[in-house]
């Protein structure tokens, strides 16, 4: 009699388990899950503040007593990249928009280039042209950069019925900063 108790009470066990276990792993993997994309989230808005204070401090009157520090949309993209290195570059998007809003330059993701000043195939590491451009880069003029980010939930792969490749399971996080040109 004692070891058939005994048995049902090991059983009982496994039960608690697994009713105590699973809600206990879901909330653990969604703390670190929501940890991580708040990792991400907090490196793109530093990056694109950084490349903002490096843009303000390159401008018109920095090029004075023939100093030659005029920044390209290439110096930029790259300050953005290096100082994100968590993120992937192919879910970045990036506008530079200068004081004149027309000469805005649009890095979709931030590892291609869609304005005129780039040749086909080219990306905005490469691209060669003035930002901001000789005439928005005077002190006073603000410059603007904005960023988003798509990020993909892996928790719903995890839920019974559901697909993780519907668009449900992704969201964007955007971000923006606003710099004077001080120099």
């Amino acid at each position: 009699m004692i070891r058939r108790s005994h048995k049902r009470r090991r059983g009982f066990a496994i039960v608690e388990f697994t009713i105590c276990a699973v809600p206990i792993i879901f909330m653990t993997t969604s703390i670190i899950e929501m940890g991580l994309e708040s990792w991400k989230f907090h490196s793109m808005v530093f990056a694109i503040d950084m490349a903002g204070r490096y843009a303000a401090g390159h401008g018109r009157t920095c090029t004075k007593n023939s100093n030659t520090c005029t920044i390209q949309v290439k110096d930029v993209a790259y300050v953005i990249a290096s100082q994100a290195p968590g993120l992937d570059t192919s879910k970045l998007n990036v506008t530079l928009i200068p004081h004149t809003v027309s000469a805005t330059v649009n890095c979709t993701p931030i590892n291609t280039c869609t304005t005129k000043n780039c040749s086909p195939g080219a990306t905005c590491t490469d691209n060669t042209a003035q930002f901001p451009s000789s005439t928005d880069n005077g002190v006073g003029l603000d410059i603007t950069i904005k960023a988003t980010y798509k990020m993909y939930n892996p928790l719903p792969m995890m839920w019974f019925g559901s697909s993780a490749s519907s668009g449900a399971t992704s969201y964007t996080l955007g971000a923006t900063t606003r710099q004077t040109i001080v120099y």
